[in-house]
């Protein structure tokens, strides 16, 4: 299991860092390996597998000073330039857990706040189940929009984020996360 919190906006990082220990506990129960990149100024005692991580880091931060985002959001306090830098930043970092651990053949992402649909028996559940699928050698990731529009070559607006995918969860084997990661980046 690979997961993060840095902070990039003003949402209350204490809301985060309890949804993140939900995750850690849910991971522990269920058995599961985590690499958890982490803020470096937020407590670590109980997070198993933290490796430090600061906004700086990201591959898209140099390019944010400055920069005026032009998007329709109906969240813009939420959907800021910094923030999406970090769901960019989700493959790299689902990729540097596989170069940190080789011996695992299979990844998968779960957001740190995915806790708050789940009860903390429901979370520990839904991991194994995530865990007990074997690694596809592509990446596996669920929609929120239908696809087919987009298959079909229509034209996606420039100023929209869209979800035609749902980033919170997604998982594969390693060659298959590497080249999500680098085709992302």
């Amino acid at each position: 299991l690979v997961t993060a919190y840095v902070p990039a906006n003003d949402r209350s990082s204490q809301e985060y860092v309890s949804q993140l220990r939900r995750l850690t506990r849910a991971a522990a129960g269920a058995r599961l390996p985590q690499v958890v990149f982490l803020h470096p100024e937020v407590p670590t005692d109980s997070i198993d597998g933290v490796v430090p991580c600061r906004f700086e880091e990201l591959y898209l931060s140099p390019y944010l000073e400055g920069l005026k985002l032009d998007i329709q959001t109906h969240t813009p306090t939420k959907d800021t330039a910094a923030y999406l830098a970090v769901q960019c930043h989700k493959t790299e970092w689902v990729a540097k857990a596989a170069e940190r651990h080789p011996e695992c053949p299979g990844f998968f992402w779960v957001d740190a706040s995915i806790g708050k649909f789940y009860s903390d028996e429901e979370l520990v559940e839904v991991l194994r189940r995530l865990a007990s699928r074997p690694p596809s050698p592509t990446v596996r990731i669920p929609t929120v929009w239908p696809l087919q529009p987009l298959l079909e070559g229509l034209p996606v607006s420039r100023q929209a984020v869209a979800w035609y995918f749902a980033g919170g969860v997604f998982g594969g084997g390693r060659e298959g996360l590497r080249t999500f990661a680098r085709e992302m980046k």
